[in-house]
């Protein structure tokens, strides 16, 4: 404390430390007005996966791609898709006809990091 300054670190926080919290200093003769510290604590994404599942539509002779996009990270990230087809959101479907493929990027980020996957798919009929 240096005067009228207070200085506090806080170190090793986890997401579980997030909250409201008050300080209360004094001087010698007096006690400085509380302060509110409103504190969020963020975490990164450490790993993005793609879950993938697919089908033959004998009908329209194509195969049907689903695909999802996983991650971890607080707040929860959002999800763009990037490559032979561009869409926001965590779930991705595709079609294509035999010997076709597409290489495509999901993107998952939230306040504090960006990641991303890349998955290849073949429609081999």
């Amino acid at each position: 404390m240096y005067k009228d300054n207070i200085s506090i670190t806080i170190e090793d926080l986890k997401l579980q430390d997030s909250g409201i919290f008050t300080i209360v200093a004094e001087r010698k003769a007096d006690q400085l007005p509380t302060k509110v510290i409103v504190l969020h604590v963020h975490d990164l994404i450490r790993d993005v996966q793609i879950e993938l599942s697919d089908s033959w539509l004998e009908s329209k002779n194509m195969c049907v791609f689903h695909l999802r996009c996983l991650a971890s990270g607080d707040p929860n990230p959002s999800y763009s898709w990037s490559g032979d087809l561009v869409e926001t959101g965590q779930n991705l479907n595709i079609s294509l006809h035999p010997a076709e493929s597409a290489t495509l990027t999901c993107t998952a980020n939230n306040t504090v990091s960006i990641k991303h996957t890349i998955q290849t798919v073949v429609c081999t009929g």
